[in-house]
């Protein structure tokens, strides 16, 4: 009894010292003249006192089912983190001679979740380790245990959630589905018009919100078809009782049940308890689930919804007789579940179809001999698909002949196959490599593991790849994998098959160096949310940004399948065959080859893990400077400067140009009389061994098209080519549709000037646009 009351006089006596902390922040940041950013040293005096109260109280409290002998090491840890609210006093007494200060109290506050966090979870690892075998039936799982990590990942992902909504503003869909959740309580219609006359969203959106087109059906009516379905009456309950706080907060809590579904699953399909909680920090605390825990879009309560089925339908049975209630409570609450989806959104049919298929197997494979099976499956499979492609075509949209443009030119569904895993804009190995290892795990499955798998791992590839067939698969400019969200915690299985594996050399630097890159990335978007944000035109946001920085263009070294780079079908090519080398290499190790390896230390582990993510940055660096650069984009923001003009389309926005897409097929930027694009290629990385000073010849090719005014006769503009301002050809172009104009041109340099220009007179209105620039 005196242990427990001397702990909780501990924990007062935190609380005390936390309050103090946080009134000493906020008056320091009076003090030192921050007060223009008043607000920011309000969120900190608040945020980071809680922060440090929630893993402090934490502690206490497990400490009373747990029992850890490390408690007190742990918790010494936890009281040593506290000299860091020191540091970020100091800190705020340096602001005023920062130039980025702002930025460097993001990254101190960010660096205190990921550190107290991080402890925490150890914590729980600790704990992990000490129970019998790591394993114990689903039934006796201790609720505080789940209870433990369903509030950890609520914890942090309120804690990021609150410096978002700080440093950030709502975007896309999400003020439209709140306009739409405070009509329907305040109006009790979903009639907008009233809302964006008398502007009831100014209290979470800070510009003008116009209705999306076609939602305006009369002089009185506004109803947002983009946007219709369940979901604003799901975020009712949140934004009720907090605004806009609250439908993000009820976000972060159905996420972080999304994440302990994740758990459950994998727990129950692998009986791994320490696989399972290594899943669920991946998938928890990696992109996408990091940045979706926090954005008002549909797509993880579809995905909670989703994985809860999956889970049902596996100890789903057929009764013995009709009076069997819980056979009848199952079947209400999965037909229930998978209405709910649907009601969600319509263009989840498909998952809903696909969950509806896996029940009907898994009632009929114990009870029908394989030739039975397989004509059952084929039938239900033609039924559904019958069903699907039966709803798509009553779509008023796909019956628009100007609408579906996009969809019936121009586009090829292999691009969004392979741009959904390697685009550097929206690729799900290209932000989270960690999943590379759920293919890996896939690999390693025994022939009992796939029976029980087979049908999950059928519901990722179906959906993943009717995704794919829309071009616009990657709904920019939302954040990256938003359609791939409803399905990509199944994925997570997999994964765990990975963690399941007896540890090895192998495995262990496969995880550390995916680990290490898919927590970069996260950490980078965490801290600036921005670069969550791409705009589907081939080149990544913040890529583009550190290139400019580090003086290497680092989106030419990975892959778009947006706007196909050159390297996209090699590096692509070397991704997939590289995780089926790491599927032999982890299958032949698993049968005791490389029996030498196994001699290696942990500390040698991390060492190797250390010297191959440096080896990865250091060749990347290196082949950034020395490649040559064939291939220049006129509305490159690397490498390639104008002189006037604008670009083509002029909008970003991919839902907003698809017609300019399909229909022309190339981005460019257009010149009008007078105005010049400018580019300085790497033609190669080392003279040629040819005479030194002799110039070189190269073949251009300029991508180009003309606009020309319908009274125009002559229908012809002179485009100009100048080396280092010298000219040195010109040609005529006539063409209103693509064409490549060759040039050879004659240089010593390495990294001439090169421009185009257009040179018509000033008072012509012929204008040029520019695609690309092509070297040979």
């Amino acid at each position: 009894m005196c242990i427990k009351i001397s702990r909780w006089l501990s924990l007062v006596f935190r609380y005390g010292t936390l309050i103090l902390l946080g009134m000493n922040i906020a008056g320091l940041w009076k003090i030192c003249q921050l007060d223009h950013y008043d607000s920011w040293g309000k969120f900190y005096a608040i945020w980071i006192p809680l922060l440090y109260a929630l893993c402090s109280s934490a502690y206490l409290l497990l400490d009373e089912k747990i029992h850890l002998p490390a408690f007190r090491r742990f918790l010494s840890y936890d009281d040593y983190t506290y000299l860091f609210s020191l540091g970020f006093l100091g800190l705020q007494v340096a602001g005023p001679y920062l130039k980025n200060f702002l930025l460097c109290f993001a990254v101190v506050y960010v660096a205190l979740i990921v550190l107290k966090g991080g402890l925490f979870l150890a914590y729980l690892a600790a704990h992990i380790r000490q129970l019998p075998g790591q394993e114990f039936s689903h039934a006796r799982l201790p609720l505080y245990f789940k209870l433990s990590l369903l509030l950890t990942a609520l914890a942090v992902y309120t804690l990021i959630s609150v410096y978002h909504i700080q440093r950030t503003s709502l975007t896309g869909d999400e003020p439209h589905y709140l306009l739409i959740t405070h009509s329907l309580w305040h109006d009790h219609d979903t009639n907008l018009y009233n809302n964006y006359r008398d502007r009831d969203y100014k209290t979470f959106f800070w510009d003008d919100l116009r209705p999306a087109w076609g939602d305006q059906v009369s002089e009185t009516e506004i109803y947002s078809y983009r946007h219709k379905g369940g979901f604003p009456f799901v975020l009712l309950p949140g934004y009720v009782l907090g605004g806009q706080f609250g439908a993000v907060f009820q976000m972060n809590l159905i996420t972080a049940l999304l994440m302990l579904q994740v758990f459950l699953l994998t727990y129950e399909l692998f009986h791994s308890l320490m696989a399972s909680f290594l899943t669920w920090i991946c998938t928890a605390f990696s992109i996408p689930m990091i940045i979706y825990m926090g954005q008002i879009y549909p797509e993880p309560l579809a995905a909670l919804m989703s994985i809860w089925v999956v889970r049902r339908i596996r100890i789903f049975h057929l009764p013995e007789t009709l009076r069997d209630f819980r056979f009848w409570k199952n079947s209400v609450m999965i037909g229930g579940c998978l209405l709910l989806i649907v009601l969600l959104k319509t263009r989840y049919v498909p998952i809903a179809g696909t969950m509806a298929l896996f029940l009907l197997f898994h009632l009929f494979q114990k009870r029908l001999g394989v030739r039975q099976k397989f004509k059952i499956t084929l039938i239900v499979t033609s039924i559904i698909f019958v069903n699907i492609l039966f709803a798509v075509l009553i779509d008023s949209r796909i019956s628009d002949s100007t609408f579906m443009l996009w969809f019936l030119r121009g586009y090829n569904p292999l691009y969004g196959v392979l741009g959904g895993l390697f685009d550097q804009e929206y690729g799900l190995f290209f932000y989270t490599p960690l999943y590379m290892l759920a293919c890996v795990g896939l690999g390693l499955l025994t022939r009992q593991e796939w029976r029980d798998v087979l049908s999950i791992a059928a519901i990722v590839i179906f959906n993943y790849v009717f995704i794919c067939l829309w071009p616009l698969w990657h709904a920019a400019p939302t954040p990256p994998l938003r359609y791939f969200l409803p399905i990509l915690p199944l994925l997570a299985v997999f994964l765990a098959k990975f963690f399941a594996q007896k540890s090895s050399v192998i495995k262990s630097i496969l995880f550390g160096v995916c680990a290490l890159w898919s927590g970069l990335l996260a950490w980078t978007i965490t801290i600036n949310p921005w670069w969550r944000y791409n705009w589907a035109d081939g080149t990544n946001n913040f890529l583009e940004a550190f290139s400019r920085n580090l003086a290497v263009n680092l989106p030419r070294l990975f892959p778009s399948w947006i706007r196909v780079n050159p390297a996209a079908p090699y590096l692509t090519l070397a991704g997939i065959l590289g995780i089926g080398a790491l599927i032999y290499a982890c299958r032949v190790e698993t049968k005791g080859a490389f029996s030498f390896l196994q001699k290696f230390t942990p500390d040698l582990h991390i060492f190797l893990i250390i010297i191959s993510v440096i080896s990865l940055g250091f060749v990347g660096l290196a082949l950034g400077k020395i490649l040559p650069s064939r291939l220049m984009e006129a509305e490159d923001a690397l490498d390639v400067s104008v002189s006037g003009g604008k670009r083509v389309p002029e909008t970003l926005d991919p839902w907003n140009n698809q017609l300019y897409i399909r229909e022309w097929k190339f981005f460019g930027w257009q010149l009008n009389p007078g105005d010049q694009l400018e580019v300085r290629p790497k033609l190669y990385h080392s003279l040629p061994s040819s005479k030194d000073g002799q110039p070189v010849e190269w073949e251009l090719h300029i991508y180009a098209r003309a606009v020309f005014d319908a009274d125009d006769r002559e229908r012809s503009l002179a485009m100009g080519i100048f080396v280092n301002g010298k000219p040195v050809a010109q040609t005529t172009v006539t063409e209103t549709g693509w064409k490549i104009y060759t040039f050879h041109l004659f240089m010593e340099e390495q990294r001439p000037l090169i421009a185009v220009r257009n040179q018509e007179s000033q008072n012509s209105q012929r204008a040029l646009i520019i695609d690309k620039l092509r070297f040979q």
